[in-house]
């Protein structure tokens, strides 16, 4: 009989590196607990709903647009796009950019510079956040706490609502 766990470890891999400024740059793909733990307190994320799949690496080496070029094609193409100021790629409703740290059982995110930044203003918001909160993410909780962040733009979307926009 194959235990869950024997499953889970399936579908972890290391996905890909890169050099960047003279360090490697490893990028793994719902990596084992051992894996996140070995990357150190604070790591970035790249979260994808659609295909359920988790990109991590440490949050020092590269940021989320460094790990875009180096391998975007992995990346779901799906959902609501808003293009922010000064960022080279624009942010899809089924992916989520964030930062996390180390907070004694596991990863914690505390930021995402993508997310924070969008207006309220912004036509597409209302759209974006309707969205990005119609995927189911509680998967993602098994590698990095996130949910508990994402109740913050259900706020967002709900003063969105109220103005009127």
């Amino acid at each position: 009989m194959i235990k869950a766990s024997h499953i889970n470890n399936l579908l972890e891999e290391y996905h890909d590196s890169f050099q960047q400024f003279g360090k490697y740059v490893e990028v793994f793909k719902n990596p084992s607990k051992k894996e996140l733990k070995d990357l150190g307190q604070e790591i970035r994320f790249i979260a994808d709903a659609v295909a359920k799949t988790i990109y991590v690496w440490e949050a020092i080496l590269a940021t989320h647009n460094d790990v875009y070029r180096e391998i975007s094609d992995d990346f779901s193409k799906g959902g609501v796009t808003i293009h922010l100021d000064g960022e080279e790629e624009p942010l899809r409703s089924c992916l989520i950019e964030g930062i996390a740290k180390w907070r004694g059982q596991g990863y914690e995110m505390f930021e995402s510079h993508g997310l924070d930044n969008i207006s309220t203003s912004e036509r597409k918001a209302k759209k974006f956040f309707e969205d990005l909160l119609s995927y189911e993410w509680s998967w993602a909780d098994h590698f990095v706490k996130i949910t508990h962040y994402l109740e913050k733009f259900e706020e967002v979307l709900n003063y969105i609502k109220e103005k009127g926009d």
